[in-house]
């Protein structure tokens, strides 16, 4: 199972903070994991860490949407881009993790450039 199915919800319910670092060459996609003096006890975040695997798992990988399969980044502008978006049904973060996560480096980061400038353009 890809662990860009990881939605880190459930843990960030439970007071801890997880966040997915894509894959990159032969490093695969993984969890930065935060805690703080703040946070739940140690025996708290294992639990939680524990339902939120099983959670991952009985979820299985987020799906891909076949609308990304083949698109070149390079060729679109904010007005294509958002309807790319609204095509692919990017409906959880985990469907966005494997979304990016499918896409080589150079096209990630032109696809969050596209979607931060989707934020900041007046309608």
């Amino acid at each position: 199972m890809s662990t860009c199915s990881w939605s880190p919800t459930s843990l960030r319910a439970s007071g801890f903070y997880a966040q997915v670092q894509l894959s990159l060459a032969d490093v695969p996609a993984n969890l930065h994991f935060s805690a703080h003096a703040i946070s739940p006890s140690t025996v708290d975040v294992l639990a939680a860490l524990r339902a939120a695997v099983d959670a991952a798992r009985t979820a299985g990988p987020a799906p891909v949407s076949p609308a990304l399969a083949g698109v070149d980044l390079s060729t679109l502008d904010e007005a294509g881009f958002g309807r790319l978006l609204a095509e692919a049904g990017l409906a959880s973060m985990a469907a966005v993790n494997a979304a990016l996560d499918s896409l080589p480096p150079p096209a990630r980061e032109r696809a969050l450039l596209l979607f931060l400038s989707t934020l900041l353009t007046p309608s």
